[in-house]
């Protein structure tokens, strides 16, 4: 009776440790930026159409996305840690920094979902897709997590570029080239970043700037940057019709980007008046949802 006890507590405790693990190298891929990942070139893939009939290279390619996804979120952390030690937001959450995985663990790990996620990609949806699965990965960490990111207020804007690409690598592992339509949007993620992440950094300025790290509002000020923010916002609601236009999209897509849009416009007005954590909080957090909810109106069906 009592061994029986002693193996049940052991087996839970296993159970648990495991458990905690997983979630740790779940924690080290970012979840809620994979969510969007997969989405956007869900929807490339859908409006491409040649994988629809093919569930197993759908997925396959789906898979591919979402792994280089991971390597690359994993890849930062791995370099970013220095960083996220003196971040008090990341601190205690990241894994690295909070002792839940090793940085050679950590490493491993995004070697295992690179490889795997070029070899998906290259398998399920071809050259094309596998290059640029490759591409982005490296201009993520290379251009982006080592080399801008320290160095410049440019780092999210060039940096987004990384973030965009998904649906290029969907579109092509369809069609086998690039076209208009994935450009278009490549281009309404490229504007919609430094939107969201520069109303997450003046949330964290203070942060940022105790980092080192030379974020747009510790560089130029909150003033600077709400003015910056309204630009792209102007840009991006433009590209989000011409996207629409481009890719045949119907009615319903074009009256809810259309009050998606006006949310967003009055968010970053709000912001704009107020210039405090609580507004800018506000932007990042309906950003999210604005992206998503854009994306989302795309698999609607036309007409």
């Amino acid at each position: 009776m009592g061994s029986s006890i002693v193996e049940t507590v052991a087996a839970v405790g296993l159970a648990t440790r495991m458990g905690e693990r997983c979630k740790a190298y779940l924690l080290l891929a970012k979840p809620r930026i994979l969510l969007l990942v997969a989405l956007t070139g869900l929807v490339a893939m859908v409006l491409e159409g040649s994988l629809l009939g093919a569930p197993w290279r759908f997925s396959g390619v789906l898979l591919g996305i979402l792994l280089a996804g991971a390597a690359a979120n994993a890849l930062n952390q791995y370099w970013d840690r220095d960083i996220d030690s003196v971040m008090a937001r990341t601190r205690n959450k990241r894994p690295i920094p909070s002792g839940k995985i090793s940085p050679r663990e950590a490493l491993g790990f995004s070697l295992v979902a690179a490889l795997a996620a070029i070899w998906l990609l290259q398998v399920a949806g071809g050259s094309l897709a596998a290059l640029l699965g490759l591409g982005t990965l490296g201009f993520y960490v290379l251009i982006y997590t080592l080399w801008l990111k320290r160095r410049t207020t440019l780092n999210i804007v060039v940096g987004g570029a990384a973030g965009a690409a998904p649906p290029l690598i969907g579109w092509a592992a369809g069609a086998g080239e690039v076209g208009w339509v994935p450009a278009l949007l490549f281009l309404v993620i490229f504007l919609w970043t430094p939107v969201h992440f520069w109303a997450l950094a003046i949330c964290l300025k203070e942060e940022y700037a105790q980092a080192g790290v030379p974020m747009l509002p510790v560089v130029v000020g909150e003033r600077a940057t709400c003015v910056r923010i309204a630009i792209y916002v102007a840009l991006l609601l433009p590209m989000t019709v011409w996207l629409g236009f481009g890719a045949g999209l119907g009615a319903v897509y074009f009256f809810g980007a259309t009050v998606l849009g006006l949310i967003l416009v009055a968010k970053v007005a709000a912001l704009w008046r107020r210039k405090d954590r609580q507004a800018a909080w506000a932007l990042f957090g309906y950003s999210n949802v604005y992206l998503a909810a854009l994306f989302l109106l795309m698999l609607i069906p036309r007409g």
